[in-house]
């Protein structure tokens, strides 16, 4: 795949966004959500972001799996980091040669009784079996285009938050999730006539799937801020 273009958000703008998250205080609060599937033999990645009317801007939680199978080929492709993510909890391990969706879901379960959930997005063109049945045990699951229509406003509003937060002050707060982190720096966006943008993975330099999932949220959160 072509590799080119610049990254669209500065790592030391996103670095001063990353002010601690503290889990146990977002309970019970308002939270959207962000699914991305990608494919079976390889990460996937749950977002959450939960809006403080106090500070400004967005408290944002992540989740990652992947398979066993797939474990080698990450560490080689990060300098080894990916063990040290697995080790320290940033992802989640499940056994065999693709991810097994019912360590996903327990994980949603578990989420939707934690937070006040609005919404979890997903992508339209990937409804697998794992969000037809939350979806049947009554999950609210949104669809989101993964187009420029449905993507460009939220990657700008993460832009947005991102520049203009600080360390100070900041309003995407990440907890400097290091996999995230790692998915910011490959980031490479695609751009249109219009000039629109989106998460493009296929000049992106490596995984993306934690941002995707990201503007996602942000889609789903702009949508229901958005005056009716």
């Amino acid at each position: 795949r072509a590799k080119h273009g610049s990254r669209f958000i500065a790592l030391d703008r996103w670095d001063r966004n990353g002010a601690l998250v503290d889990l146990p205080a977002l309970a019970g609060r308002r939270a959207y959500g962000g699914l991305d599937l990608g494919s079976t033999s390889d990460l996937t990645a749950l977002s959450w972001i939960v809006p403080d009317a106090e500070r400004g801007g967005y408290d944002a939680v992540w989740r990652f799996w992947m398979p066993e199978a797939a474990m080698d080929r990450l560490d080689a492709r990060t300098q080894r980091n990916a063990s040290a993510w697995v080790k320290d909890g940033l992802i989640t391990l499940t056994p065999g040669d693709v991810t097994d969706y019912d360590f996903v879901k327990a994980q949603i379960r578990e989420d939707l009784e934690f937070f006040d959930v609005a919404a979890v997005g997903y992508d339209r063109w990937n409804a697998s079996q794992l969000v037809i049945d939350l979806e049947s045990e009554g999950a609210p699951m949104v669809k989101v285009g993964q187009g420029f229509a449905s993507m460009s406003a939220p990657l700008k509003e993460v832009e947005r938050l991102v520049l203009s937060g600080s360390a100070k002050s900041p309003l995407l707060r990440h907890g400097g999730n290091l996999v995230a982190r790692w998915m910011v720096d490959n980031l490479r966006v695609g751009l249109d006539a219009s000039g629109n943008v989106k998460p493009d993975k296929a000049k992106s330099m490596d995984k993306i799937d934690g941002i995707s999932s990201l503007v996602t949220a942000m889609a789903v959160a702009m949508g229901a801020e958005a005056p009716k």
